[in-house]
């Protein structure tokens, strides 16, 4: 346990970091930063679900200094709020006592323009390189920190060194498929007890992070002892992130262990869900779900919570069965069912067909540590490496079964899995009406339908009486099918598109990815061909918009609209509903464009509405049709990388210039009357054409 006058001496040397600073944006959607150890402290919290977490920490341990933001954003400079004021404290407070300080800014242009004006010398980079501990500050985003540049960034942080820095956890993870644990620039971190987090903060009014006093429990080694107080909600929010942070070796956890040694495991579910004031239970949660992934698969037992969620396989004896995986990248499917604590034995034919693959169990990806309360235990899927012909695992909650391999295999592969249960499972081309019949009454209380290109994976509650999954295969193809005929991509895809239900999802009512996740509201719907031809699925169409978008041409604040092209789209060709049949006529559009051009337009205002500025994406469609869109999506996808565009400013404009020649009309005075930022040399490519402009916007 940390002593008192450890952490008073920790209090009093914070230096006051926020002086002048009031506001800062929501750039982008940020993760979380922790303070795991002696010397860090937080500087800005921004709220989450049950309480506040680091947006900005700090540590002065060991003579360094460290200051890292939540999001790489903030080390642009962004106009609004009072980010550059805040970036000025801390590089000044980092400077303080380096009597030839320098800034050694690696990539990070924004920052290097502070030299100037701090009457600092600066170096601009595009590598690490040599550093000296006692006059450099290093401007660096963690995320382009490599395992190369680890030993040589802990030595120069060993020495007193000081490293500016930024890192969205979240956004590490999904790129890498990895837990934010394994990020190279945690090690260095660790140095001065920091890390990165793998949550998201909120906005505390109008897009904006208010800056508020930070207090010991939003350290995460000081928040311990709120545990049993009235801030045992917000400090157990505070102390899983950290945990989450850290490596289940890190003193954090052992420290943790060592005073909480006994404690029973607990029972969570839909029916009897967990808050937040709760907050040792939860922290509980976190060290026995670390505990049981580390055993032997005969020494696993199954979690109290398994029986409530995701459930068991009641009924029937677990058995072997055998499968044919026929090269699909990603999860394939079994149609097999783990119940929780029983070892499940998957048997390739041989050693070489066994290598590269992944057993998983549980369809439920996401983790929901951060939200209050929890409905579910926070984190009930497993993966473990195929290290053989045979591999036996256990999962403390049980689920589906799948075999992962990030590419796909060049031939079938055979495999033997003994100690399951047979699942509601019907693949399209595959499975016949009869075998359905028979199967959808299987034990296994989750049930897929997989077609060529999507898989739904439902509770079985949900199959137990559909006659045609057939046609839900389907629908759900075409759906894929019509999202790549409009990006561009071919019907065949190397990894299969997945909707999962689930009783609480990680974020918001619907999210995209792999797998995309839906609450279990809609689990019905999903297979129910009629409602969908008639009315469609906003939600469920606009996630798997998500998963066709590109960056080239979705520029900042158009996270959201862009994505809705797919939505529009899949409900123009599928349920015969053009975007003029969905509220965005000429009409309506227009009086969206004169309410805003009556109300202090600007780009910030265009982009802060999602669905406003798809009114503008809407015009260009009415006039024009699909086939420019389709055109211009091609033409980005077979860009070489020198020309695609970098900056957002080059966003804007490519899409301007080549919207326009895809049309044969000079849209620049269109994007005008959106407040689009358009550079003078973009206008001018297009100014040859004829002038466009919607009928009541000139």
């Amino acid at each position: 346990m940390l002593s008192l006058a450890l952490v008073l001496l920790t209090q009093t040397a914070t230096p006051n970091l926020t002086e002048g600073v009031q506001r800062l944006p929501l750039t982008g959607t940020p993760g979380t930063v922790a303070c795991v150890g002696p010397g860090s402290f937080p500087v800005v919290t921004a709220r989450v679900d049950g309480g506040r977490l680091p947006l900005l920490a700090a540590s002065n341990a060991g003579g360094a200094k460290v200051a890292i933001f939540a999001h790489g954003g903030y080390l642009g400079l962004p106009d609004n709020g009072d980010t550059r004021r805040l970036v000025r404290n801390l590089v000044q407070w980092m400077a303080s006592g380096r009597p030839q300080a320098r800034l050694v800014c690696i990539r990070q242009d924004a920052v290097a323009g502070l030299a100037q004006s701090l009457a600092l010398p600066v170096e601009k980079r595009n590598q690490l390189g040599t550093l000296d501990p006692r006059r450099d500050i290093l401007v660096l985003d963690a995320h382009a920190v490599s395992e190369a540049d680890v030993p040589a960034l802990k030595a120069f942080l060993k020495a007193g060194g000081a490293w500016l820095t930024a890192s969205t956890g979240w956004g590490w993870e999904q790129i890498n498929r990895k837990t934010v644990i394994h990020m190279p620039a945690q090690a260095a971190l660790a140095e001065v007890g920091l890390a990165i987090g793998p949550s998201t903060i909120d906005a505390d009014q109008n897009g904006m992070v208010v800056v508020q006093p930070s207090l010991p429990l939003h350290a995460a080694y000081q928040a311990w002892d709120e545990l049993n107080g009235e801030q045992a909600g917000p400090a157990s929010v505070v102390l899983l992130d950290g945990l989450r942070s850290v490596r289940p070796d890190h003193p954090l956890v052992k420290e943790l262990r060592r005073r909480d040694q006994t404690a029973p495991a607990l029972r969570i579910g839909p029916d009897a869900k967990l808050p937040a004031r709760q907050g040792l239970d939860r922290v509980r949660a976190h060290l026995h779900n670390e505990s049981w992934r580390g055993l032997p698969a005969d020494q696993v037992q199954a979690h109290p919570s398994a029986s409530l969620y995701p459930g068991q396989a009641t009924g029937a004896a677990p058995a072997s069965a055998t499968r044919t995986l026929q090269g699909q990248a990603g999860w394939n499917s079994t149609g097999l069912y783990a119940n929780a604590g029983v070892p499940i034995t998957v048997q390739f034919a041989s050693a070489a067909a066994a290598q590269g693959w992944r057993i998983r169990i549980g369809s439920h990806s996401d983790q929901v540590w951060h939200h209050n309360p929890w409905s579910r235990f926070p984190q009930i899927d497993a993966e473990w490496r195929v290290t053989g012909e045979r591999t036996t695992v256990a999962s403390a909650f049980g689920g589906l079964i799948y075999l992962v391999r990030d590419q796909a295999p060049t031939s079938a592969v055979r495999v033997t899995i003994r100690g399951a249960h047979e699942a509601p499972h019907f693949k399209r081309g595959v499975t016949t009406a009869n075998e359905w019949k028979q199967n959808r009454a299987a034990p296994g209380p989750w049930a897929e339908i997989e077609g060529d290109r999507v898989i739904v994976t439902v509770p079985s509650s949900s199959v137990r009486n559909l006659e045609n999954p057939e046609a839900v295969a389907k629908l759900w193809d075409e759906v894929a099918d019509h999202c790549a005929d409009l990006v561009g991509w071919a019907h065949p895809r190397a990894r299969k598109e997945r909707f999962v239900a689930d009783t609480q999802i990680s974020a918001g009512y619907m999210h995209a990815g792999y797998p995309i996740m839906t609450h279990l509201d809609v689990a019905d719907m999903v297979v129910n061909v009629a409602a969908l031809m008639k009315d469609g699925s906003w939600g469920h169409y606009h996630e798997i918009g998500h998963n066709h978008q590109d960056d080239m041409w979705t520029f900042e604040g158009t996270g959201e609209v862009t994505v809705n092209l797919f939505t529009l789209y899949v409900y123009d060709k599928l349920n015969k509903a053009r975007p003029a049949d969905r509220a965005f006529d000429d009409a309506s559009n227009l009086k969206r464009w004169k309410e805003f051009k009556a109300n202090n337009p600007s780009h910030d205002k265009w982009k802060g509405d999602a669905f406003l500025a798809l009114v503008m994406y809407a015009q260009m469609q009415n006039a024009f049709g699909w086939e420019p869109y389709k055109k211009v999506f091609r033409e980005y996808d077979a860009l070489p990388q020198n020309e695609r565009p970098r900056s957002q400013q080059d966003r804007r404009d490519q899409w301007m210039i080549r919207m326009s020649r895809a049309v044969g009309r000079n849209l620049g005075p269109f994007f005008e009357a959106w407040h689009m930022p358009i550079t003078p040399e973009a206008k001018a490519q297009v100014a040859n054409l004829p002038r466009w402009m919607p009928n009541g916007m000139d």
